[in-house]
């Protein structure tokens, strides 16, 4: 992007471009716009649009199999939405982290970590976003393939009953 002399607002608008790459599938395009605006917001001192920078990374080094390039983005975001207490970007990036953890086989501890979100976000009175609710299907129905009934049941009823706050923690720690 060329400078317009508002550098919060270039660093926005490459972050918005990189959404829209990666909705649109080009994920190449996106990781090298989603850098550049991590860049930037880190250099302007805003860690908030830098977590969602972070999570556009993490979401892309997730689709393409890199694990620990995904949980170190993901970790790191996630530690920064953590200590800003944004309820929103904690909530999707617990999305992502779901994700992560059924790629890394770790089928019930996303089912947990799903219950536990759509509680949160009932109690919240907070809607999934188009792109977030698909996520969290896609996450479901992969792991209620993975597990038998019972197992998947069990998670489920565990979740519901676990503070989010507790699985942002676990999340964080590792």
């Amino acid at each position: 992007a060329r400078p317009i002399g508002n550098e919060q607002l270039t660093a926005m608008i490459v972050g918005n471009l990189a959404d829209v790459a990666r909705v649109q599938g080009d994920h190449a395009r996106a990781g090298a716009l989603y850098a550049s605006a991590l860049e930037q917001y880190r250099a302007l001192g805003d860690p908030r649009s830098a977590a969602l920078a972070l999570q556009g990374l993490g979401s892309i080094a997730l689709q393409a199999g890199r694990m620990d390039e995904a949980a170190r983005q993901l970790h790191e975001g996630l530690a920064i939405s953590w200590a800003s207490a944004n309820r929103r970007d904690l909530a999707t990036y617990m999305g992502y982290i779901a994700e992560l953890w059924l790629a890394r086989g770790q089928a019930e501890a996303a089912v947990r970590l799903c219950a536990a979100l759509l509680a949160y976000r009932a109690q919240a009175n907070m809607p999934m976003a188009l792109l977030d609710q698909r996520q969290h299907d896609a996450t479901l129905a992969a792991a209620r393939a993975l597990l038998a009934p019972p197992a998947f049941d069990a998670a489920w009823a565990a979740g519901s009953v676990t503070a989010l706050e507790r699985l942002i923690e676990q999340a964080l720690q590792g």
